[in-house]
């Protein structure tokens, strides 16, 4: 836009080169564009305008104390858009003027409108579509825990024997499963030890119960003589 404001005329200025459109008309485009000579004081001398640049006097004037600084925006008052306007000092009949152009920043501002509406529009559907493949590949990759819930139950039901299905050790699940199994088996080895031990006392016991009643029964022949003996002396 600057690049075009700066080649929006290449003509001297002269009082009467804005003097209508099919005269010297400096527009070679279709879009709101606007040209005027100011004194030194802001006060618009001659102008012309391209379409529907209603705005550029008003823009223009209130910032030719700008001249020479360069291309500058300015908005409206009320809702519009925005200008871009370029203020320059010439000579015109060696009276010192000032030189306004400007051009409409509509075309930018609703390209703008529409990119941000593009951007919108495609960033909602790509997070929509990655949080759709997120969630495919979190279901995915967690599915061999299905199995190790499985297994859980089966173990706390009473069957020991049961193991996880081994996975990938590359995979967060599959070291899990092999920890898991790796577990599982020091726990049924640590059951059966108990199992064991729990057998061996139990026959222990037993053996001890059969002892105290073989002996119990061994001692109750002589037992009884004694105490007849005893009775009798």
């Amino acid at each position: 836009v600057d690049r075009d404001l700066a080649e929006l005329t290449g003509q001297r200025p002269h009082m009467g080169m804005f003097g209508g459109r099919g005269q010297d008309n400096p527009f070679e485009t279709r879009r709101d564009e606007y040209i005027a000579l100011a004194d030194v004081r802001g006060q618009i001398l001659t102008e012309q305008q391209n379409n529907t640049a209603t705005a550029g006097p008003a823009l223009a004037a209130a910032r030719l104390q700008s001249a020479g600084d360069g291309p500058f925006s300015v908005g409206p008052r009320a809702a519009g858009p925005r200008w871009r306007v370029l203020v320059q000092p010439a000579t015109v009949n060696g009276n010192p003027v000032l030189l306004v152009r400007g051009i409409s920043l509509s075309d930018v501002q609703a390209a703008t409108r529409r990119l941000v509406m593009v951007e919108l529009v495609v960033g909602l559907a790509t997070l929509g579509l990655l949080g759709f493949v997120a969630h495919l590949l979190v279901r995915t990759s967690l599915r061999p825990l299905e199995s190790v819930e499985t297994t859980a139950a089966a173990i706390a039901a009473g069957d020991l024997s049961r193991r996880v299905p081994e996975g990938d050790p590359r995979t967060e699940v599959g070291r899990l499963s092999g920890a898991l199994n790796g577990m599982l088996a020091q726990i049924e080895a640590a059951f059966r030890d108990r199992e064991r031990s729990e057998a061996a006392a139990r026959a222990s016991e037993d053996r001890m119960r059969r002892f105290v009643a073989d002996a119990s029964h061994e001692l109750r022949t002589p037992l009884t003589s004694i105490r007849g003996f005893a009775e009798l002396f």
